[in-house]
């Protein structure tokens, strides 16, 4: 609760307080009309005091839910979108030199031959599959 509803609440209970005190003060004969009256007034003022203090209380730890959930949000998103980044980079391990090779989809290209080098070694670390079923076949039929 921010510390001017805080001061609100408490001034609007101590408000009430203060009325009650000035009413018993007058020493009016709560068998009057006039009296009763005063009394039931007294009585709702006090019960709304009480139950907007309920609510903001309520009001302040459905805030911090809010809040924790809107940071439980955020981390997701963050590794939601961080998987989505990843999804177009083909991430290799050299197998001469066990350097971590990261390649953007877009380098593979769709067609022809397409050969991945790493660049700390050289080390051919990517055929493209088209090439080894080529291979895989012989030497060309006459």
């Amino acid at each position: 609760m921010r510390e001017r509803e805080v001061k609100a609440v408490a001034d609007l209970s101590a408000r009430v307080a203060y009325l009650k005190g000035l009413a018993e003060g007058l020493d009016l004969e709560t068998e009057s009309k006039e009296g009763r009256l005063l009394k039931a007034i007294l009585e709702v003022l006090g019960d709304f005091a009480t139950e907007l203090d309920a609510l903001r209380s309520r009001q302040d730890e459905q805030q911090e839910f809010i809040e924790d959930l809107d940071e439980d949000i955020a981390e997701l998103e963050e590794h939601l979108f961080e998987e989505e980044e990843d999804e177009g980079v083909l991430e290799l391990q050299c197998p001469n030199c066990g350097e971590s090779v990261s390649f953007a989809e877009e380098e593979l290209g769709d067609e022809g031959s397409v050969q991945l080098r790493c660049p700390n070694c050289g080390e051919i670390i990517y055929h493209d599959e088209e090439d080894e079923s080529e291979e895989d076949e012989g030497p060309p039929k006459r």
